[in-house]
């Protein structure tokens, strides 16, 4: 394909093959079947309707946060073309993290866990475009345009080509892509020197997935890049396939959603459900019953029960009435209990307050509550060695 019908900037190489990412030999993991629906969502439509689901979920799930393209080429560089609308500009979450694109290159046929490099639409205004000289830009943005969508609920969309050299020593290589935490997708190319092959990607050792649902904290905020949420470490640490449903905000713990967690094919499930509950009557009445919605579906599933990541030195400044997250701790073990004296043999806990480690905890969050890179890969390193003991995965 010669046109991603995307406009595209006088920088780029002037021959470029372009190709749909909804088309093989591509793979676009951790999202609702996108290849079926056209859609980078990650819930499918039904649940967008279900009048019990509070709204937050619906406007978060419609973020591709946690989705990947997948592809293996051996072209010396690569184009990508997308049609984002970012939600906005954060005052504690970088541009990357909110609406970047991220790169893992890899030689091909090895575990893809090199990262290359980080892109984003800069925020700047349509009648002052940003301008780079045709030399003076060997990776990264390469240009941006701005067009109105016909929802007017949604944010000015913006059309944005990247520009990636993608290898150095090696000829064939893996690239994975790791799509926007914060923005809407609703189209994306990969662009290749003409005469260039695509491949199918190397598969995962471990190809079903880990779900893990909660808060923001879990879709990414306020990582400076998608790659560096804690579940996207766990994926490439494992080398395991992943689903973020992570929700800004709204997690409620509707029944709904778990019904459709216990209907999915994963290999463990991460209910981090605690942060936005309106009270702590509405944990106490909804936790349980999730998980035993997805304990029932499912009675052998690894699920590990977490406790709102917090940095307790820290004072709660927030205008609302302050949550006692001990007495919200406490409901959770409650459950784990419970779970155990059912005879629960794959049911683990963790408790939010060791996720940041046991030292300087200050240094691993950007406001009262959100993590950032550094807080993200502690709480990798704790997850991982819980999640390699619940999946019999040993470090090698």
């Amino acid at each position: 394909m010669s046109d991603p019908r995307i406009p595209l900037s006088n920088c780029l190489p002037t021959e470029i093959e372009y190709h749909n990412c909804l088309e093989q030999p591509f793979e676009v993991l951790g999202l609702y079947e996108p290849h079926s629906t056209g859609r980078f969502y990650r819930l499918p439509r039904y649940l967008f309707e279900d009048e019990s689901i509070n709204d937050g979920v619906k406007t978060n799930a419609k973020h591709s946060s946690g989705g990947r393209v997948r592809f293996a080429t051996d072209s010396p560089w690569i184009v990508v073309a997308a049609e984002v609308a970012p939600k906005g500009i954060h005052s504690h979450t970088t541009l990357g993290g909110t609406s970047g694109i991220d790169v893992y290159v890899a030689p091909r046929g090895r575990v893809n866990r090199s990262y290359r490099v980080c892109c984003f639409a800069q925020p700047v205004s349509p009648d002052y475009p940003v301008a780079y000289p045709p030399d003076a830009l060997p990776e990264g943005l390469v240009n941006i345009y701005y067009g109105e969508h016909p929802d007017p609920r949604i944010n000015p969309v913006i059309q944005t080509c990247y520009y990636f050299a993608t290898h150095d020593l090696h000829n064939e290589h893996e690239v994975e892509l790791n799509l926007p935490n914060y923005s809407t997708l609703f189209q994306i190319y990969v662009g290749i020197q003409p005469g260039s092959r695509i491949f199918a990607p190397r598969p995962y050792t471990n190809r079903c997935p880990v779900l893990a649902y909660g808060s923001s904290i879990d879709q990414g905020c306020a990582a400076s890049r998608p790659g560096n949420t804690w579940l996207s470490h766990i994926g490439r640490r494992l080398d395991i396939d992943t689903i973020n449903l992570g929700f800004s905000g709204a997690d409620r713990g509707e029944a709904a959603l778990a019904h459709f967690i216990a209907e999915q094919k994963i290999s463990l499930f991460v209910m981090n459900y605690e942060a936005n509950i309106p009270s702590i009557e509405h944990l106490a009445q909804t936790h349980r019953p999730f998980y035993e919605i997805v304990r029932r579906a499912q009675p052998d599933l690894p699920i590990i029960l977490v406790s709102m990541p917090r940095y307790p030195k820290v004072p709660d400044r927030s205008p609302q009435p302050r949550i006692d997250r001990n007495r919200t701790n406490r409901i959770i073990v409650d459950t784990y209990n419970y779970g155990l004296s059912q005879g629960d043999q794959n049911l683990y806990y963790v408790d939010g307050s060791t996720l940041y480690g046991g030292s300087d905890q200050d240094a691993c969050i950007v406001d009262h509550i959100h993590p950032n890179d550094l807080g993200f890969l502690r709480m990798a390193d704790r997850f991982e060695s819980v999640i390699r003991q619940a999946l019999g995965l040993y470090y090698n």
